[in-house]
């Protein structure tokens, strides 16, 4: 049995924890951010819980937890009657990183994005211009519905705009610089994020120069001749504007999400992460060099890329805020596992 002393003394020994009023109950507060409350006339706890763990604790319990009977309930919170539990234990574990870096997952990555990118350098000069004459051949008919509207598409502006957004999504993972959160984990995200830039580049730089194809300006009369008879004017698919983008947004919304678990503002986060590089491919279809084609598997390309890498490094220690429910001879308990 769990008594009403027993509980705050856990729910104290979190760091930085502090308690106060709450209406009729005590509140356990961290950072201001409650995460459990008590109210001792009734012998009763309130945690807050994953909709699919409420669920199944409440299952299984037999009326010892249960959701709040109100539109809180419908968010996660729930009561434990404490006389009925047999134990309960909170635990922090404030102390764990989230990513971890080993030597030889770090070599080899870093390796693989510099084969890939000096491979793709040295491929590049075996890239034969587009002459006069196979230039006059080319025909915008032989484009597949689904790519020929960007052989029509021609616009400086959508260029200027497109190489903004790049640049722009390459760098915002300096937004961590504000994020307090994220200071234990500078050096591993600073590392996770080169790899990801280097292997992004160097796979984007190789398929480029392998499969040769022509951008869309190429096809377009009112494009400058110079501009068609350059080796560049061959390396269409796919498009790297969009792979550096999908990655660099991927890699944040991912770091950001596994540092915040629980903020109601992920799904924000992962809409905003997703629409620069598709804004992105679309100014670099607007602007001739890219077709729609290019800029799908360029997406998909660099959003793996920048989910994958975070997700190799997360620690295997690090788990997310939650509830584990067991059982014994004696009876049941659970362990709260407080993520800060």
């Amino acid at each position: 049995m769990i008594s009403t002393d027993h509980f705050r003394q856990y729910a104290r020994s979190l760091p930085k924890t502090d308690e106060a009023p709450h209406f009729e109950a005590t509140a356990f507060r961290v950072k201001k951010k409650i995460f459990a409350t008590l109210n001792a006339a009734q012998g009763r706890a309130t945690l807050k819980f994953l909709l699919e763990m409420q669920d199944i604790f409440s299952s299984i319990s037999k009326g010892t937890i249960f959701p709040i009977p109100n539109k809180w309930g419908q968010h996660g919170w729930t009561h434990l009657i404490l006389w009925l539990l047999l134990l309960i234990l909170i635990q922090p574990v404030e102390a764990q990183k989230i990513y971890q870096l080993h030597l030889r997952t770090e070599l080899t990555i870093t390796g693989i994005g510099f084969s890939t990118g000096i491979a793709g350098v040295a491929f590049s000069q075996y890239i034969t211009p587009l002459t006069p004459v196979a230039l006059a051949l080319l025909d915008r008919k032989n484009i597949s519905p689904i790519d020929r509207k960007s052989t029509y598409w021609l616009s400086g502006k959508a260029n200027r705009a497109s190489d903004v957004l790049l640049y722009s999504t390459a760098a915002s993972p300096l937004l961590f610089l504000f994020d307090q959160s994220a200071k234990k984990e500078a050096l591993a995200i600073s590392v996770l994020y080169a790899e990801t830039l280097t292997l992004t580049v160097g796979i984007t730089d190789l398929t480029k120069s392998l499969a040769r194809r022509t951008r869309p300006y190429a096809y377009n009369l009112d494009a400058p001749a110079d501009l068609k008879q350059r080796r560049d004017a061959r390396k269409s698919f796919f498009s790297g504007h969009t792979s550096t983008a999908a990655a660099s947004c991927f890699f944040v919304a991912k770091v950001w999400s596994d540092m915040h678990p629980y903020s109601r503002w992920k799904p924000m986060v992962w809409v905003l992460a997703a629409s620069a590089p598709a804004a992105t491919g679309y100014l670099r279809m607007r602007a001739g060099r890219h077709y729609f084609t290019d800029v799908v598997s360029g997406y998909a390309v660099g959003a793996m890329i920048g989910w994958l890498v975070p997700t190799l490094h997360q620690s295997a220690r690090f788990q997310k805020t939650g509830l584990e429910f067991y059982s014994t001879p004696q009876g049941a308990g659970l362990v709260w596992k407080f993520y800060n």
